[in-house]
């Protein structure tokens, strides 16, 4: 079955390999919900840019755990995809940030709030996921990345996820406290990883690779 998915959740979504998913717009998941992806699926994005995206509100989960026989892969659903084709996934917690007095600030793109004082704070599990064709941007101060963590933190799992091919960074940080591991960023325009922001967490076993035209460093560390 092909099913559209986009807007705003106020319930639960679970998503079945057996399915064909579009993503044609947004998908938001408001807080107390929770975004269950089965291992094994796919999520083909509309190639329309900034405007197509995941993202995890604070206090939203996301439960997708893939394996590595079958991953969870978010694409684009071009014939011909290229990096910045759709927008990326977006975790947004309530752990702290040290960027603005007030300790909470709003996401780049879809003005989501984010950052607070729970360090422990617990957006869900991301394990064996797979973002390609990703990095749309709005403009030059406004950019997703293939992941943008904001304010997550860390009884959140993180764990065996890939960027492939993106417009911008392959992994973002914007504060938060989220320990990750086994993460690799391959083909990012701009930088694998980078963080800002009070970015506390920790990482073990993250490897970057750089195609010979990308002007972006293995990391920028702010």
């Amino acid at each position: 079955e092909t099913i559209y998915i986009s807007g705003t959740y106020t319930a639960d979504l679970d998503l079945l390999a057996k399915n064909n998913y579009i993503l044609n717009g947004a998908l938001v998941m408001a807080s107390g919900t929770t975004l269950s992806i089965e291992a094994g699926t796919t999520i083909n994005a509309l190639a329309s840019g900034s405007d197509i995206y995941i993202a995890i509100s604070q206090g939203a989960k996301i439960e997708a755990n893939g394996t590595a026989s079958a991953p969870i892969v978010m694409t684009s659903n071009s014939s011909a995809p290229k990096a910045g084709d759709w927008g990326g996934l977006i975790l947004l917690g309530k752990a702290p940030i040290n960027s603005v007095a007030s300790g909470t600030s709003t996401s780049e793109i879809g003005s989501l709030p984010y950052g607070g004082t729970d360090a422990a704070d617990y957006s869900g599990t991301i394990r064996y996921v797979r973002v390609q064709y990703s990095g749309g941007k709005a403009d030059g101060q406004s950019e997703n990345n293939g992941f943008s963590f904001y304010g997550v933190g860390n009884g959140t799992t993180v764990e065996y996820i890939q960027m492939f091919e993106g417009l911008d960074d392959g992994l973002e940080f914007f504060g938060g406290t989220v320990d990750m591991k086994y993460m690799v960023s391959a083909f990012a325009a701009d930088d694998g990883f980078d963080w800002d922001e009070g970015f506390n967490g920790r990482g073990q076993f993250w490897f970057v690779i750089q195609g010979e035209d990308e002007a972006g460093r293995m990391a920028e560390m702010d």
